[in-house]
């Protein structure tokens, strides 16, 4: 009896970790069309947070990196990162003509309404996938 109740709760256990972890990819789906850009902006981080402009990128540059955070690939991290900041220094911000912004970054929290309740948990996206997709928009010349 106590051996088939250890095979139990050994089973129930691996199964109970293969349900809780999340290893699929996740895409950013945008709020809005790349045709509703009023601005997008890469913000470098300082002290205060992210207020220093590191470039303003061209209107007509809006479908291209639309297309390419659709590109990154983000996997989710549970319920509390040790920081939501990026690790790169930098987020991109997109402000659409009805004033609605959106913010990408390397770290993106998920509000998940469950149960009368609201979880919290995270995407992230590696920092090398980020850093490459930024230093692409920062090298370009206008």
């Amino acid at each position: 009896m106590k051996k088939r109740i250890a095979i139990f709760l050994v089973l129930f256990l691996v199964t109970l970790l293969l349900v809780a972890c999340d290893n699929a990819i996740h895409h950013w789906e945008f709020s809005q069309q790349s045709t509703e850009v009023k601005s997008i902006r890469i913000m470098s981080q300082s002290s205060e947070g992210y207020n220093v402009l590191a470039k303003e990128i061209e209107l007509s540059k809006a479908q291209d990196l639309f297309n390419d955070v659709k590109e990154l690939d983000y996997k989710k991290y549970g319920t509390n990162p040790t920081s939501s900041m990026s690790s790169c220094g930098y987020i991109v911000v997109i402000e659409y003509n009805n004033e609605d912004c959106e913010i990408i970054s390397e770290w993106e929290p998920q509000f998940i309404p469950k149960e009368g309740k609201r979880y919290f948990s995270w995407w992230y996206c590696s920092e090398e996938q980020f850093t490459k997709f930024i230093q692409k928009y920062l090298s370009e010349t206008v």
